[in-house]
């Protein structure tokens, strides 16, 4: 408006030093324009500001410099713009639409109407902030970029979102990025990265697909396909693949790895309510815990003092791991029939791991160097139970590196069996008291008889004065001595 109007005022004063040549004249009455037709105006010499009234259009124009626009009092009302009208606002471009327009260097940027702001920046984008967007090429880039320095160095990067201060100021060509807070993403130049939160992601400049959620989370992480959630989380971490949960830079209450699908918790875990005792605390309303274990299941405890298992029966002990051990569901050495088993670990003080006691599908195993202790419950009747079903016979087996030996049962006899060429000894009070050699010779009191019966000591015969005979045979005679 103001330039029309200094545009006017110069075209009165130039009408006036040409009053008599072109018709104009100042009279009491108000001020008398040149008059003429359209082509009499376009055979003038023109000059920058000059006005005169055409009586072909029935309405004053100026001249612009180029061409000939307009100076009627609807033309006024409806727009302001430069001398070549390329940046104006304008209004009712088309009848009674009530929308304002603002247009810069002959491309519409935006319009106001009743209902929003609408910004119509060249491929679909929208920048609002000093240097936003600025370089954009202006192809369908469909870029938002929101605050000071915001996307500054975007060009052809496309399906970006950075809201805040100097996010995403670095970024020329990534795309599919998300950035919100003051310098989040600051000198990524990557793609497909949700960086939310003050100087989140600062300085990865070529990490893809990460996940920063908090204030300076990950800032000065370099990696690739991160979760990183929390105030500062993850913000010395340089790696990728890698998941990280805390508060603070120095501890992490969850941390993982999704390379090798790890992942451990530095705190106490309750399940079935909320104030867990140990490292994992499971409660529930029934009778039994029940924990049901895949295969691949690593349960890792070198850090670990104990793990208990209790059922909610008076709380009575099912069973416990004691330190220093590892339950491993699968992944050992092959065996019959490739079965799943579950094995129970040592760890010594150098961190060498060896299998201790083996349960598999149909079978238990205890190692070599292993001691098996069963301690006496009150809920059982014996120590150590051995029940099949599927066969008459029943076996304990003992295989040594030089001796092999077992037990046997069936419909028909019990038998103890020893394979090797040894001796079967038989012990009290931890002293030999009878040996069964392996010619077949027995001794009572010495382990090296030399007769089929050998008794060293005292011998009492039917000491209960049965009806019982007493007798020895000889080759030639059958009672070489006979006592009734």
């Amino acid at each position: 408006m103001k330039t029309h109007i200094l545009l006017f005022i110069a075209a009165l004063t130039f009408s006036t030093s040409l009053m008599a040549q072109n018709e104009s004249e100042i009279r009491p009455d108000g001020i008398v324009f040149p008059r003429m037709t359209t082509s009499a105006r376009d055979s003038l010499t023109a000059t920058f500001g000059q006005v005169l009234y055409n009586t072909s259009t029935s309405q004053f124009e100026y001249y612009d410099g180029i061409l000939w626009q307009s100076l009627s009092s609807s033309a006024l009302m409806d727009m302001i713009g430069d001398a070549d009208g390329d940046t104006k606002i304008e209004v009712e471009k088309s009848a009674d639409e009530d929308t304002i327009r603002f247009t810069v260097g002959g491309i519409e940027i935006g319009k106001l109407n009743n209902k929003a702001f609408e910004l119509e920046a060249p491929g679909f984008s929208t920048f609002i902030g000093t240097k936003a967007g600025r370089i954009d090429d202006g192809t369908d880039n469909y870029n938002v970029a929101v605050g000071n320095n915001t996307g500054e160095s975007l060009t052809s990067g496309f399906s970006n979102t950075l809201i805040g201060a100097n996010a995403g100021n670095v970024n020329a060509t990534g795309s599919y990025n998300t950035y919100l807070g003051t310098s989040a993403g600051y000198k990524n130049t990557a793609s497909e990265n949700t960086m939310l939160g003050h100087r989140a992601g600062f300085e990865n400049v070529t990490g893809q697909r990460n996940v920063f959620v908090g204030s300076q989370t990950g800032r000065n992480n370099t990696g690739s396909d991160n979760v990183f959630i929390g105030n500062r989380a993850g913000e010395d971490e340089t790696g990728s693949h890698k998941l990280i949960i805390a508060n603070n830079a120095n501890s992490n209450l969850i941390s993982g790895n999704f390379i090798d699908s790890l992942i451990g918790l530095n705190g106490k875990v309750a399940i079935g309510h909320e104030n867990p005792e140990t490292e994992l605390d499971i409660r529930t309303d029934t009778s039994f815990v029940q924990v049901k274990l895949l295969p691949k299941l690593i349960y890792p405890m070198e850090s670990r003092s104990e793990i208990i298992m209790l059922t909610n029966e008076s709380s009575q002990e099912g069973y416990s791991i004691a330190s220093k051990a590892i339950l491993t569901f699968g992944g050992f050495p092959p065996v019959p029939d490739t079965a799943r088993y579950l094995d129970f670990r040592y760890i010594d003080e150098n961190g060498a791991k060896s299998t201790r006691l083996q349960v598999g599908k149909d079978y238990v195993s205890i190692r070599p160097g292993t001691e098996l202790f069963v301690n006496e419950k009150a809920t059982f009747k014996e120590d150590i139970f051995i029940n099949n079903t599927n066969s008459d016979t029943t076996a304990i087996v003992f295989n040594g590196s030089t001796t092999k030996g077992s037990i046997t049962s069936s419909s028909l006899s019990m038998n103890i069996i020893n394979e090797e060429n040894t001796k079967l000894n038989f012990w009290t009070n931890n002293q030999n008291r009878m040996t069964l050699d392996n010619s077949g010779k027995l001794g009572l009191g010495t382990d090296s008889p030399v007769a089929t019966l050998d008794v060293r000591g005292d011998a009492v015969f039917n000491e209960d004065a049965q009806d019982a005979d007493f007798r020895v045979e000889g080759t030639l005679y059958n009672s070489l001595f006979f006592v009734d």
